[in-house]
């Protein structure tokens, strides 16, 4: 006589919520520390490395040089080494200000991106720039 084989089967069964909710609370106490430690981290990085600083240098000269054009050589101007103004100083400042040139900006570094809020309420991509260029405006 042969013993029959049986052939153990092993039904598989998906974890319900009350399964998960098992393990989280088992491992609460580490779930909590871990959270604690990340948030820790990131409020001592932020109290101790400064944020991201840019200077800027703008050249501002007074004219242009422009040679004129003839057949013959002709000795190259010499420049002129008159001092800048404040007044002439502060106006090519604000060019840098102008809205054409910060809109231009934000086109050019993408910082009219879509964010959660903006998808949500379903803003157009001018809508996107000119806001972008509004803050930017603001912080200068």
């Amino acid at each position: 006589m042969q013993p029959e084989l049986q052939i153990a089967t092993r039904s598989i069964r998906t974890p319900t919520l009350r399964d998960v909710a098992a393990v989280l609370f088992r491992h609460a106490g580490l779930i909590k520390w871990s959270f604690v430690a990340v948030a820790s981290a990131g409020i001592l990085y932020s109290a101790f490395f400064p944020s991201y600083k840019a200077e800027m240098k703008v050249l501002v000269r007074r004219g242009r040089i422009d040679p004129a054009v003839t057949p013959t050589p002709s000795p190259s101007p010499a420049f002129e080494h008159d001092e800048i103004s404040e007044e002439q100083l502060n106006s090519q400042a604000e060019m840098l200000r102008d809205e054409d040139v910060l809109r231009r900006v934000v086109n050019e570094t993408g910082l009219a991106h879509a964010t959660w809020i903006s998808r949500l309420t379903r803003q157009t991509p001018n809508v996107l720039a000119e806001k972008a260029t509004l803050r930017l405006a603001k912080k200068n």
